[in-house]
């Protein structure tokens, strides 16, 4: 077996063999372990060189969307070693010190960061993975988990430069009956459809079901086309499919129109 103090030869990204305890093949060692979590001093020219490198991954996860929906097999294997040339981007940008406040606060928010970090190419695995096998279900959970988890580092590392101020929108909601939101009845959400929010704190927005993750949690893109676009993992028991051509499916409070959630205006 290998494992020795360069990792046993294993090619695989470090953050990944980090996180892979139950992977085959040798792991990091813990000198290896220790050097994740070491700080280092990262100059504001590196700090500002990953941020836009990791930025700029944004718009290839649209492209991996497309790519699940159509099973465009032999594409889908390829994006790994795309990520895979912005790792070090994603380590400078764990170690640096980019947080005004406490160390604690720093702290947390670097390990946020390393743990979103580690599902990010874990999931690239798993897609990489089931991709080569073509598993439909595989590839769209794996797509829907590195989703959340990229959203969530972005969110850790303060690289979102517009904020929501509106924690949760359910109030809005509380004279609403459920009669009267618009919504598809009788079809079921899936990957790709687009939906509308019954409840929760996102209550009232719309947003494209990526897929669902291992524990069946809806991940959902909510706001597309917006500033404010994130990913959210909902309950499904909260997820409805918007109207086809109706105002739901343009409106809602993630399309900027809450009334035209509603049969009939609010009174």
């Amino acid at each position: 077996g290998g494992g020795g103090g360069d990792g046993g030869g294993d090619d695989r990204p470090l953050l990944t063999r980090a996180m892979s305890a139950s992977a085959p093949g040798p792991r990091l060692t813990g000198e290896q372990l220790r050097k994740l979590d070491e700080e280092r001093d990262v100059t504001a020219p590196e700090l500002a060189v990953a941020r836009e490198k990791v930025l700029s991954l944004r718009p290839l996860l649209r492209e991996m969307e497309a790519d699940v929906a159509r099973g465009n097999w032999d594409r889908l294997q390829r994006y790994l070693g795309l990520f895979l040339e912005k790792e070090d981007s994603f380590v400078t940008m764990i170690d640096s010190h980019h947080l005004d406040g406490p160390p604690e606060a720093d702290t947390s928010a670097r390990s946020a960061m390393r743990f979103e970090a580690q599902r990010i190419f874990l999931s690239l695995e798993d897609l990489a993975c089931a991709a080569s096998q073509h598993r439909v279900g595989g590839t769209t959970q794996s797509f829907a988990e590195l989703s959340w988890a990229f959203d969530r580092f972005v969110k850790a590392s303060a690289l979102y430069t517009e904020y929501d101020r509106i924690t949760s929108t359910e109030p809005f909601f509380k004279a609403v009956e459920m009669a009267q939101l618009v919504f598809d009845r009788k079809q079921q959400p899936a990957a790709h459809s687009d939906v509308l929010l019954i409840g929760g704190p996102d209550m009232g927005k719309t947003g494209k079901l990526i897929g669902q993750d291992r524990t069946g949690r809806g991940i959902v893109r909510i706001g597309p086309g917006t500033l404010r676009e994130e990913v959210k993992a909902v309950d499904m028991k909260l997820l409805r499919c918007q109207v086809r051509g109706g105002g739901a499916a343009a409106g809602g409070i993630g399309g900027g129109v809450m009334g035209s959630m509603l049969q009939q205006p609010l009174r």
